[in-house]
């Protein structure tokens, strides 16, 4: 007696499975008797599937390709696709899980820099996409601020991102977009990074340690005075002039409040 036919919202998920895991015809039991046609016709939806996230991938994470070569990323994301199939509903989010991939890709081994590199270019898309929101002037955070700084908070830009690389990865992301020249000295120099969209276009920046340290903090929920503790831990010389000089200068403050 032939099995039951599927229901349309079970035959979709057999076919996603087969897809996505490679399950064999009998994931499709009214299919029985036919499953060689099934089979083709699973692995040219699988191919097409396949190649459409590979093209999503590659458009997500142009500084990766660039540093690894065309040819390089087409056999990395096949290998991505088939560690980590899609499962988000966005293909916009497909990509991040693409760092903690290449940390153990073997074959990028001898490109330590490349997972920070992927990170940098998520926080990029992520600042893209983010709300619109107007920054603070300087002159307003530090009147507001200057009241009662142990008490004074701040909440940041929607698309503000904080980013901490033990390698060079902002400045070689630049590079492969060529958006910087010259040569390139890959020595183990850790950057501090915020990403951030004040305006029309999305900023990428490095912090001095004392910046960076201050705006996590702020980012957290700390106070104005927490967060000048939390520079200076990070950098003993640091001003919290310059520190916060920075912090405003990026446009990272929209508002104020009193706690």
């Amino acid at each position: 007696m032939p099995p039951d036919p599927l229901t349309d919202d079970m035959w979709y998920d057999a076919l996603g499975a087969a897809i996505l895991a490679k399950a064999s015809p009998q994931a499709f039991p009214m299919a029985v008797g036919d499953e060689k046609r099934v089979e083709a016709g699973v692995l040219v939806y699988r191919n097409n599937v396949r190649a459409a996230y590979s093209r999503a991938l590659a458009d997500a994470f142009p500084a990766v390709k660039s540093l690894v070569g065309e040819e390089f990323f087409a056999y990395l994301a096949r290998a991505y696709f088939d560690h980590a199939p899609p499962r988000a509903r966005l293909v916009a989010r497909y990509g991040d899980g693409l760092p903690a991939f290449l940390e153990a890709f073997e074959p990028v081994a001898h490109l330590p820099y490349l997972p920070d590199v992927a990170r940098l270019e998520i926080a990029w898309l992520k600042a893209y996409h983010a709300a619109e929101a107007t920054s603070l002037a300087p002159a307003d955070i530090a009147a507001a601020a200057g009241e009662n700084p142990d008490a004074a908070r701040a909440r940041l830009h929607p698309s503000a991102q904080l980013l901490e690389s033990a390698w060079p990865a902002a400045t070689i992301w630049r590079r492969a977009r060529r958006e910087q020249k010259g040569a390139l000295k890959l020595d183990a120099t850790p950057e501090r990074v915020l990403v951030i969209r004040p305006e029309s276009a999305v900023d990428v920046r490095l912090l001095s340690p004392g910046a960076h340290a201050a705006l996590g903090a702020l980012a957290a929920g700390a106070t104005f005075s927490d967060a000048v503790e939390a520079a200076l831990g990070a950098d003993a010389a640091a001003a919290p002039e310059a520190v916060f000089s920075e912090i405003m200068a990026a446009g990272a403050i929209t508002k104020v409040f009193l706690t």
